[in-house]
């Protein structure tokens, strides 16, 4: 009696154990329903539409194909033919899917060039945003999100902190009142710029070196005070194009970046034996994925030619002028080299602010080490909407 309990509570446990198991390998279940393109004066979105939320697991900027990014779709069973852009749309040049053995897709978005970038999950609607550089801002989708919100009323910001959490840096920002973020990117050097509309500074400007998880430092400043909006701005100099996520709080917003060793791994060499569809056998350690383009060839390096040195007389005598002396003392006009600013646009407007206040907030947004004289000392009213930083 007592081995029939025995083998009946095994054969539970067996029976147990087969259905955890196939419920942990679950067949793909959503379908990918269309892909579609959105480029903007700011952005491109490619937008991502399924019958379920997608669990995108990775995204990443392929090695061999170094401006193409990678983003892995798990659970997906069926996807529509990916969009045939005739001409770049934005700063994409095509999209692709590619299926392999093990009926995974990935989605190849083949960029111009390499951005920052996010991943923004809404329901069945999934988005990824390409920020372009040094793009202009949409005055109008400004103007009308500002007026959903009451300007009368400053929001101030109160404090930023930074946490490390697994393999990700989150950024936090403690604000009170109603604000509005936008997000662009900028480069020489490459940053990453969230400016926050309708915001007053409630603390000294911030100057923050990191050196690590692909991020240089950190900026945090009043960017501009009614002209015509109040605007403070963070700004984060970054290593190189980078995946972030922004969260928009009640009481502030929650930056996250996560460490580059997970971001842009390389994707896992495939087997032997495996061969994904798209793709001739042949060719797939570098094989593109977009039909009529090749990856990169890497050039070969060549010693220069060697050059033959015959040694010669040097004169110690001097040669002539080449000008009489006429022309020496004829009077000249001479034209002074145009200066060139290439620093962050900045607008200030401050009346009858004391000098040493301007100074150090012009030289904390540019990152420099400021020592008074004594005898420096004033009142100044400064005036001035979009010039670079070196200029003001």
């Amino acid at each position: 009696m007592k081995k029939k309990k025995y083998y009946f509570l095994v054969s539970l446990l067996f029976t147990i154990a087969l259905l955890y198991g196939s419920n942990n390998n679950l067949e793909p279940s959503i379908q990918l329903k269309s892909i579609d393109v959105l480029p903007a004066l700011t952005s491109t979105k490619v937008i991502l539409t399924a019958d379920s939320p997608l669990p995108i697991s990775k995204a990443f900027f392929d090695q061999t194909l170094p401006s193409t990014l990678i983003v892995n779709l798990p659970q997906v069973k069926s996807v529509p033919a990916p969009p045939k852009l005739e001409s770049p749309q934005g700063i994409i040049n095509q999209i692709a899917l590619r299926k392999n053995s093990q009926g995974d897709f990935k989605l190849f978005i083949d960029l111009n060039q390499k951005v920052p970038y996010t991943i923004i999950n809404n329901q069945q609607k999934t988005t990824i945003e390409f920020l372009k550089l040094n793009s202009q801002l949409n005055l109008e989708e400004i103007n009308k999100k500002i007026s959903s919100v009451d300007t009368h009323s400053l929001a101030s910001l109160q404090n930023l902190s930074l946490k490390e959490e697994g393999n990700s840096l989150i950024i936090q920002v403690q604000t009170k009142g109603q604000f509005l973020p936008f997000v662009f990117a900028l480069d020489n050097p490459l940053r990453l710029v969230v400016d926050l509309y309708n915001t007053h500074l409630n603390r000294p400007p911030l100057h923050l070196a990191v050196g690590k998880w692909g991020i240089k430092k950190i900026r945090l400043a009043q960017f501009q005070v009614n002209n015509p909006f109040t605007i403070s701005r963070l700004v984060f100099d970054l290593e190189g194009p980078k995946f972030f996520t922004l969260d928009t709080k009640e009481k502030g917003l929650i930056i996250t970046f996560p460490s580059n060793k997970v971001e842009e791994a390389p994707p896992a060499p495939l087997p032997k034996e495996e061969k994904e569809e798209l793709l001739p056998a042949s060719d797939q350690k570098t094989a593109s994925p977009f039909p009529g383009s090749s990856p990169p060839i890497p050039k070969k390096e060549t010693s220069p030619p060697e050059r033959k040195v015959t040694s010669q007389p040097i004169s110690t005598e001097a040669s002539p002028p080449s000008f009489t002396q006429e022309e020496q003392f004829r009077p000249k006009t001479i034209a002074q080299p145009q200066q060139q600013y290439t620093g962050e646009i900045i607008s200030l407007k401050f009346k009858d602010a004391d000098l040493r206040d301007v100074v150090l907030y012009l030289a904390d947004f540019a990152g420099l080490n400021v020592v008074f004289d004594p005898g420096v000392k004033g009142t100044v009213t400064v005036d001035l909407e979009d010039v670079p930083w070196d200029q003001a």
